[in-house]
């Protein structure tokens, strides 16, 4: 194979064999592909448009509540903001969020735990801020995006917080996010 490689080599602008390419020229020869099944299936009633200041404005909107949701009403509102499953990442998760498992980790001892060490205020005192919007294509967006909260006990918790976004026929829905820091407040 690295004969027949190499012979064609040069009618592909490559450069010769085990030569690093010039700087400015940087090549890529291969496929990577990963199997994988479909968590959220959706189709578009209407074409995608073009993003602009709306989409920025309607993504931030779609952020701030879904960050900004109190327990109480995340297991009533939370699939009007995001799709059902989405993705949690963590420091010690990555996995999907759907509905069967929402509830029962809110009743989990877990989660209970810490509502004591960081019991929300209603409405919580969550700051968003220092929100950056990447989009990748018509229909998806990554929202990097800081997220501040003080606590009923005085505690403040401050992350570094990233979401993927859709948008679907009805709006933007949260695909993936981040989940916060379990550690101390800062």
């Amino acid at each position: 194979m690295q004969q027949a490689f190499e012979k064609q080599a040069d009618g592909l602008g490559l450069g010769p064999a085990g030569a690093a390419p010039a700087p400015s020229t940087g090549r890529m020869v291969g496929i990577a592909a990963v199997g994988t099944h479909s968590l959220v299936e959706y189709e578009h009633h209407e074409p995608p448009t073009p993003h602009g200041d709306r989409d920025r404005e309607a993504i931030a909107e779609t952020v701030e509540k879904f960050e900004s949701l109190h327990p109480r009403d995340f297991l009533r509102e939370w699939r009007y903001i995001a799709t059902n499953p989405y993705v949690g990442i963590g420091e010690d998760l990555m996995g999907t969020i759907e509905e069967e498992g929402v509830e029962s980790f809110f009743n989990s001892e877990d989660f209970q735990e810490t509502l004591r060490l960081f019991p929300p205020f209603e409405p919580r005192k969550m700051t968003i801020s220092g929100m950056q919007i990447v989009f990748i294509g018509l229909t998806r967006a990554c929202a990097t995006y800081r997220a501040e909260e003080e606590f009923q006990n005085g505690k403040h918790k401050v992350d570094n917080c990233a979401a993927i976004l859709v948008k679907l026929d009805d709006g933007w829905k949260v695909t993936a996010v981040t989940t916060k820091d379990k550690g101390e407040a800062r």
